[in-house]
């Protein structure tokens, strides 16, 4: 399977996404893109130590900030959406050197190309505790950013809606708007889900009213999932309370019922009772991707998260990434493995595959996937051990799930 991925990474470096074409020259395309987590340069040059907490994480290549953030950017100018959106995790921890750098630089860009931006906090973007500047022998605090600051910093990037933080309506065209909802909880203990309040309720809407008044078409975006993406991680990374919300987009003729969300990293898409939360993976982890929305003639709306193209990165990046994510997969399931009691050619096949497995997870093609895998017997061998293996567990759980097309998704 790891010769497949491989391949998989080299056609990537080969190819680029065109411009998508829907419903004529009425269509209207936004780019979206979650879960940056940019962190400068100068916080973390030459340190061994952000190194080795980078290869604890889930796949992140914050080392490679610059670089992500100026591919995204070039996607974006060769794209030319109507506008690019960001949901938040905007940067590592927090940190304001960061967010003064991403926001200098998506202002520049957005006078540059005419290609308006708009911007959301995730969880870890405001009062985080845990912002660090990394150097040679350690770490130490550096300056984190309050809710006020976050507006100052992001200004003509975002919005504000009474009691709802930074929720705002970014109207895209007269009849294409997205209204993002910043359901963050933001204090000095951050946690990951989101909460959705009265104001939340309230802003959707009179959004959806005015919306159909004026003959526009509504999406919805936040960080934290609207619906629950996978039973592993849905208490903690979705909104609680969502069911006024949900039930205000599937009554709405304004509403689109597509929901643009991040926050789990992985690309992946569910549907219930009409309505659909697309989680675009997270633009730091392999593959990075971003999502394109196109909204054509007749109210067709279709999705299509799409890997960074490496015309727009260093030569070979796409390939080292994807062999850095399994790297670090296979690192931590190691831990696992050694209570096995396999020979050392067994433990490898399983570690080969726990590899691929979460490869296929996170870019959002395991339900492609998954056949083939199942009948592996390696796979057979991790779930022998679902007693005593969280890995084996974690990939039961999401293999079972795995039936929906996570990266395409299409309203007709």
């Amino acid at each position: 399977m790891k010769r497949r991925f491989w391949l998989a990474a080299l056609l990537m470096a080969a190819l680029c996404t065109l411009p998508a074409l829907a419903g004529g020259e009425a269509a209207v395309r936004v780019m979206f893109a979650t879960d940056l987590h940019y962190l400068s340069p100068s916080l973390c040059a030459d340190s061994d130590l952000f190194l080795a907490a980078m290869r604890q994480g889930d796949g992140k290549l914050c080392q490679y900030s610059r670089e992500l953030l100026q591919g995204l950017l070039g996607e974006a100018r060769h794209q030319q959406p109507d506008a690019l959106i960001l949901t938040g995790d905007l940067t590592f921890n927090g940190e304001k050197l960061s967010h003064q750098e991403l926001a200098d630089a998506l202002r520049a860009f957005s006078a540059e190309t005419g290609i308006h931006m708009w911007v959301i906090p995730g969880n870890h973007d405001i009062l985080n505790p845990n912002a660090r500047a990394f150097f040679r022998g350690g770490y130490a605090g550096t300056a984190a950013i309050t809710e006020a600051e976050f507006g100052e910093i992001y200004a003509g990037m975002t919005g504000a809606s009474p009691g709802a933080c930074y929720s705002t309506v970014a109207r895209v065209t007269d009849r294409v708007w997205v209204a993002l909802l910043d359901v963050g909880v933001y204090s000095s203990t951050p946690v990951s889900f989101g909460v959705c309040r009265e104001p939340h309720i309230t802003f959707l809407r009179e959004t959806l009213a005015e919306a159909e008044a004026a003959g526009a078409t509504v999406l919805t975006a936040s960080h934290q999932n609207l619906l629950d993406q996978t039973a592993f991680n849905a208490e903690s990374f979705h909104i609680w309370f969502p069911n006024p919300l949900t039930g205000l987009l599937r009554e709405s003729p304004a509403a689109a019922r597509l929901h643009l969300s991040g926050h789990i990293h992985a690309q992946h898409i569910v549907t219930a009772d009409g309505l659909t939360d697309a989680a675009t993976g997270a633009l730091s982890v392999s593959p990075h991707r971003f999502a394109m929305v196109t909204v054509g003639d007749g109210g067709r709306v279709t999705y299509e998260a799409i890997p960074l193209c490496d015309e727009h990165l260093p030569e070979g990046f796409q390939a080292m990434s994807l062999e850095w994510f399994r790297e670090i997969t296979m690192e931590k399931e190691r831990r696992e493995t050694e209570k096995f009691g396999l020979s050392a050619e067994e433990e490898e096949a399983l570690l080969d595959f726990a590899g691929d497995f979460n490869a296929a997870f996170f870019s959002g093609t395991l339900w492609r996937e998954k056949e083939e895998m199942m009948a592996s017997p390696a796979y057979q061998a991790w779930i022998a051990h679902e007693e005593d293996s969280f890995f084996a567990r974690y990939l039961g759980m999401l293999m079972e799930e795995a039936s929906q097309d996570g990266i395409t998704w299409d309203n007709k």
